[in-house]
């Protein structure tokens, strides 16, 4: 019996030397990157190719292995580039909305990306600026399409607050 409540105790030990020590030290870190063209008509598909890099010491797991625990990847539309985190919501109808997903902007089958690594995403045809984005009275105006790495929270992240990146481009109307 004692050698059964030592080596209980043991496990324990190591179990909570492990939490206290290592876990947050292996998890993985999420940094999303966006590439799009600096301008494009409202109404018109919007090219775009994402790059998102895993920085921390454990792999970060794509849906493609871990089905709805895994990351996915919203693209976004703003004037601004602040964004309060969660699920992108596509409008309807499709009308501008500050922070709205874009129409064919989930990127939901995402491969696991190891520590370190990276992956890349292009959408070519599959987005498209919602009328509505320029101000009535406006010829033009700038927006910032936003890439969201993990915007469920699926994965436990070293830092959570670097998973969102944008870049401006100048929509004009027809």
């Amino acid at each position: 019996m004692r050698t059964q409540h030592g080596v209980m105790t043991w496990w324990l030990a190591v179990g909570l030397g492990v939490t206290a020590l290592g876990l947050t030290g292996c998890k993985p870190d999420l940094y999303v990157g966006i590439q799009a063209p600096a301008e494009v008509m409202e109404g018109d598909m919007l090219p775009v190719t994402v790059m998102v890099t895993n920085t921390g010491q454990a792999a970060a797991l794509g849906t493609l292995d871990a089905g709805n625990k895994g990351y996915m990847i919203d693209l976004i539309v703003s004037r601004d580039t602040k964004y309060a985190g969660g699920w992108a919501v596509l409008p309807q109808p499709y009308t501008f909305q500050e922070d709205m997903l874009l129409e064919g902007g989930r990127i939901s089958h995402t491969r696991t990306i190891p520590a370190p690594g990276g992956d890349y995403y292009v959408l070519t045809g599959a987005l498209r600026i919602a009328a509505g984005t320029v101000p009535t009275g406006s010829l033009m105006t700038t927006v910032f399409v936003g890439a969201v790495v993990d915007p469920g929270d699926q994965v436990s992240e070293l830092d959570e607050g670097n998973n969102v990146s944008f870049r401006s481009i100048i929509v004009s109307l027809p």
